[in-house]
């Protein structure tokens, strides 16, 4: 394995590392040590049942919607092992990470998300096969005829990721309900419930998984020297115009100096601009950034509205601002900036609003909807 890909997979530790945290920081103090062990024990076995199951149906050869083969697979070279590692501590975060706290649905949701949520996806976007994978000509029609033409582009897992862990976790938030005395018999947040009952787990955990995240979306383009230097310089763009907007909304919104909330908004912007950030002019990453982070708040307050208790706020950190991330290369991506990172030498299309094709743009509302398909 090249020093890249392990600097890589270690950073995707530190997020995984840090979501832990947050999580133990959200919690009463007796439920904290249940956290850190539930986190091991799904850390470990959903490695085991990827590399056992998921890689197989993801990346193994098969038709165009799911592999058939490499199971239990003994690497053909690094970067296969890299994937093993990486896109299982991926799925490992989604599947811990959110609301479920009842021991019988927790497991049904990594047992689903490990054989099926998962790997069914990134077979479609990151499989050679995949039908939405790059040179794949389905959406791309000309004069009558297919062409040659680019697929989703996803690499940073806005949707494969963030968007089915936003959705799971809005779902086992309606499914097991708000927590005891979150909300008053009137139905208003009760001003003495604690969300954060340890600032200093929750501060910490997200600052490291930001940092670590962050680290990972230029790791993740390193096959592009100029790649994975824009990815980094857009990234953190996305990051300090996300944590701008935070601010702003707890010192003039909240009435209030809520670390937390800038923190969360500073990870939603990281989230949006995880899709395209090697493909983006760096001066769009501010409004991506920006509305990423604003529409991670709004979400938040709008949960509440409807008594819904997400306490980790995960469908609006990783699910609102996912599936904008998701559609973010379909409207501001760069035609030569694909070029450099596909190594495709012939490509016409790119971001709407820069007057190219809507292809582009089809094939990522496709990669927003269609993930959603195995939690149907």
């Amino acid at each position: 394995m090249s020093s890249a890909m392990l600097i890589d997979a270690v950073l995707l530790c530190g997020v995984h590392l840090g979501l832990t945290l947050y999580e133990a920081g959200t919690v009463s103090h007796r439920n904290i040590q249940s956290v850190f062990l539930r986190s091991l024990i799904c850390s470990a076995c959903v490695i085991i049942m990827w590399y056992l199951i998921g890689y197989g149906f993801a990346f193994g050869s098969g038709n165009s919607f799911v592999g058939n083969s490499d199971f239990a697979v003994t690497a053909k070279n690094e970067f296969s092992w890299w994937q093993i590692v990486v896109e299982g501590l991926k799925y490992s975060r989604v599947s811990y990470h959110g609301p479920y706290y009842k021991d019988k649905i927790y497991a049904c949701v990594v047992l689903l998300i490990s054989v099926l949520v998962y790997p069914l996806p990134s077979h479609w976007m990151k499989s050679s096969g995949g039908f939405l994978q790059l040179m794949h000509p389905m959406l791309h029609l000309q004069d009558g005829r297919a062409t040659e033409g680019i697929g989703c582009i996803d690499s940073g897992g806005a949707s494969q990721v963030h968007l089915i862990a936003g959705v799971m976790g809005v779902i086992g938030a309606i499914m097991i309900g708000p927590r005891m005395g979150r909300f008053t018999p009137d139905g208003t947040c009760s001003p003495k419930f604690l969300s954060i009952n340890n600032p200093s787990l929750v501060y910490s955990g997200l600052s490291l998984a930001i940092l670590s995240w962050l680290g990972f979306l230029s790791g993740a383009y390193s096959n592009s020297s100029t790649s994975s230097g824009r990815a980094f310089e857009s990234s953190l763009i996305a990051l300090s115009s996300g944590t701008l907007v935070g601010i702003f909304l707890s010192v003039y919104y909240l009435r209030c100096h809520s670390v937390g909330t800038v923190l969360k908004c500073a990870f939603a912007g990281l989230v949006s601009i995880s899709a395209s950030a090697p493909i983006i002019e760096p001066y769009f990453a501010i409004v991506v950034g920006v509305i990423g982070a604003g529409l991670c708040f709004a979400g938040s307050r709008l949960l509440l509205r409807l008594h819904i208790d997400d306490a980790l706020d995960v469908s609006s950190v990783h699910g609102l601002s996912g599936m904008w991330g998701t559609l973010v290369p379909g409207l501001f991506s760069s035609e030569h900036y694909v070029r450099d990172l596909r190594s495709v030498n012939e490509f016409s299309g790119g971001g709407v609003l820069l007057g190219n094709g809507g292809s582009l743009l089809a094939a990522q509302t496709l990669a927003l909807l269609l993930p959603l398909v195995p939690l149907v």
